[in-house]
């Protein structure tokens, strides 16, 4: 019996130290949806070499360059809504799981 992979649909990425282990890693790389909270998305598009699906925040840490490059998949909020802007746009296709990555998982 072949052995069945799960693969989410969307996995969050917060800011803080890089996930390390190659478990969130590889799940982080196969996820067709990344989403960024913005202090994430610099590294992720260093590290990845790929744009993220969403860049969701309040903006202060996004230098202005990075800004302009990801204008149309960059959704600023308020501070004290980032947490349901997360939410809402990992969510937005409501095709599967969502998995959260952050603080060096």
């Amino acid at each position: 019996m072949a052995e069945e992979v799960w693969t989410p649909q969307a996995v969050v990425l917060g800011a803080g130290n890089y996930p390390s282990h190659h478990i969130p890693l590889a799940l982080m790389r196969e996820c067709p949806r990344v989403v960024c909270c913005d202090g994430a998305a610099q590294e992720y598009i260093q590290r990845e070499g790929r744009l993220p699906w969403r860049i969701v925040g309040d903006g202060d840490s996004i230098p202005a360059a990075l800004k302009a490059q990801c204008r149309d998949i960059l959704f600023l909020e308020a501070a004290e809504n980032q947490v349901g802007g997360v939410n809402a746009v990992a969510a937005e296709d409501h095709s599967g799981a969502t998995v959260g990555l952050g603080d060096g998982i």
